[in-house]
């Protein structure tokens, strides 16, 4: 390749790089997804929630009285896991079963979108199961229907629509009410938001990020000694990597080679810089 016809991949890729950097800072992320979970593949069938290995940890939960199987797996509609999901039965006495998973952050996000892979026992049945969001506390009720009537009681990918607020510790409850006669199944649970932008982005004194390139190990630095939020998406704006840090290092070794899009909050206020691992 003549230098000439390099230097203008280099620019053409740099002008690239640049332009997808000044959309995120400016703008937003786009639907990025925030938490997800298929519920892997049960070697014990069923499994109690509070024995079972969930793709997500700490600080992200998850209890109930609901089982995890691996009969009936999720298949019929697009990107279906199969494998593991999460059996909600009916019954007729308390406790009633559910599924609740808290410790989602959302603060950072608007245009929040719940989806999930819903199986329903019979072909009569509709939206019985009860699904709501909030904070523990104070909860909302999202709304769903889908088809009723012979060849229903299958697979379906639903998206209930309701308000899902921006909040640090965002829980969703999934519960099959008394008396319900139907026995449902979930999977594939996203939630997807589009990051926010902000006018106090890029004010955190004395912010200092490096190595650049970096590999294994980050440093994050400023004036402060506050505790530091750090977030890295990739170019699709999916969050890769959560993390704290006072004055101090960001273990990244779990990070492919690539570049990258870091967020970092401090008392209420965030830059972003780019990240380009080796």
């Amino acid at each position: 390749m003549g230098l000439k016809k390099y230097l203008f991949t280099i620019s053409k890729n740099m002008k690239k790089i640049y332009s997808f950097l000044f959309f995120l800072c400016h703008l937003s992320f786009g639907q990025a997804i925030i938490y997800s979970e298929n519920f892997g593949n049960p070697s014990t069938s069923p499994s109690t929630i509070s024995g079972y290995t969930f793709q997500n940890s700490s600080p992200i939960s998850y209890s109930g009285s609901a089982d995890i199987r691996n009969s009936t797996p999720s298949t019929g509609y697009p990107n279906s896991s199969g494998n593991g999901c999460v059996f909600i039965g009916a019954t007729t006495a308390n406790p009633v079963k559910q599924l609740l998973i808290s410790g989602i952050d959302t603060q950072n996000y608007d245009g929040l979108t719940l989806s999930l892979g819903h199986y329903k026992g019979t072909n009569a049945g509709n939206n019985e199961l009860t699904i709501e969001v909030g904070d523990g506390i104070t909860w909302s009720t999202l709304t769903y229907t889908r088809p009723t009537g012979t060849g229903t009681s299958t697979w379906l990918n639903i998206t209930p629509t309701g308000v899902i607020p921006s909040i640090s510790n965002l829980n969703i409850r999934i519960t099959n009410p008394l008396n319900s006669n139907v026995g449902f199944r979930i999977d594939d649970i996203k939630l997807t938001g589009n990051l926010l932008s902000s006018k106090n982005f890029g004010n955190i004194s004395g912010l200092k990020v490096f190595p650049v390139p970096a590999k294994n190990i980050l440093n994050v630095t400023s004036d402060s000694f506050a505790t530091k939020n750090v977030e890295v998406y990739n170019m699709l704006g999916a969050k890769v990597l959560t993390g704290e840090v006072v004055n101090g290092t960001v273990n990244i070794s779990s990070l492919t080679r690539g570049i990258y899009v870091i967020k970092i909050t401090e008392e209420g206020k965030t830059a972003t810089r780019e990240l380009v691992v080796e």
